[in-house]
């Protein structure tokens, strides 16, 4: 389980005075748009802060929601409600076992993290049908790691879905996080040529580069060009593009990441 996690807290009101104060700290009117998306009265979130109402379950829901909770998450903290409210001794120490389960489960998984490891084919059947994971693992190689929020406003991700991609690439051992931020645990991955999933990630970021093109900055370079070349010559330069790929590997491999780039590259005949 990761530090600082939302599977760190015991108790419902704890969580919910620290994670909508850490929410809100620089957000004038958080509070008030929280309120909103839950369909309440701001009177009513005030008095549930003071504890002298309680909310419905419903409501929990749509609070993990606009936090951007997990699923795992969320229903840890559904269940964290559901032992605040209840009376019954007996219900209770069932809800507590069925916490201690889902955080014991969070614990199994994200502890599981090992260097250069072969991502397994349900995790490549995962990993690669969005150029979103990569480049979310991608950005966490950046120093000092990035929070969630920071990946959300920086790649145009909904927080929910940066929560959930986060959670898996931690889970597979691509990922590690520390104190709330992210930091990438394994440098490169690789699909061998007759991988069913290779297609796939071609296809992600070529759609993705094609995006690109109605906001182009002068720094970016993009080249498509049909040519008629002598067999010798095609021969020629397809050696000098792998000399290329394989200098730009090298780099890779050494280099101090600022900022995330993409590059692709085709040379085949027609």
């Amino acid at each position: 389980m990761r530090k600082n996690s939302v599977l760190g807290y015991h108790e419902f009101h704890d969580f919910l005075q620290k994670e909508i104060e850490k929410n809100t700290h620089l957000k004038r009117g958080e509070k008030k748009s929280i309120a909103k998306y839950l369909n309440i009265h701001p009177t009513l979130l005030s008095q549930i802060f003071s504890k002298n109402r309680e909310f419905t379950p419903e409501q929990v829901f749509l609070l993990c929601d606009y936090l951007g909770l997990s699923e795992l998450e969320g229903d840890y903290v559904a269940l964290l409600h559901q032992i605040s409210i209840t009376q019954n001794k007996k219900f209770k120490e069932n809800l507590l076992r069925k916490s201690e389960k889902i955080k014991n489960r969070s614990l199994n998984l994200s502890e599981r993290v090992e260097k250069d490891k072969e991502l397994t084919n349900e995790e490549k059947s995962i990993y690669y049908t969005s150029w979103q994971y990569s480049a979310i693992r991608m950005l966490s190689s950046l120093k000092g790691g990035k929070m969630r929020d920071e990946i959300s406003e920086r790649l145009g991700i909904d927080k929910k879905q940066v929560t959930e991609i986060l959670e898996f690439l931690v889970n597979a051992g691509l990922c590690k996080a520390e104190k709330g931020r992210y930091f990438q645990s394994i440098g490169r991955t690789h699909l061998e040529k007759t991988s069913p999933y290779l297609k796939q990630h071609h296809t992600n970021w070529r759609i993705k580069s094609i995006q690109k093109m109605d906001c182009t900055l002068p720094t970016d370079l993009s080249f498509t060009a049909p040519l008629s070349l002598s067999n010798k010559d095609f021969d020629f330069l397809r050696e000098e593009i792998v000399k290329l790929i394989k200098k730009i590997s090298d780099t890779v491999k050494e280099t101090e990441p600022e900022d995330i780039f993409c590059f692709t590259v085709d040379f085949f005949r027609i």
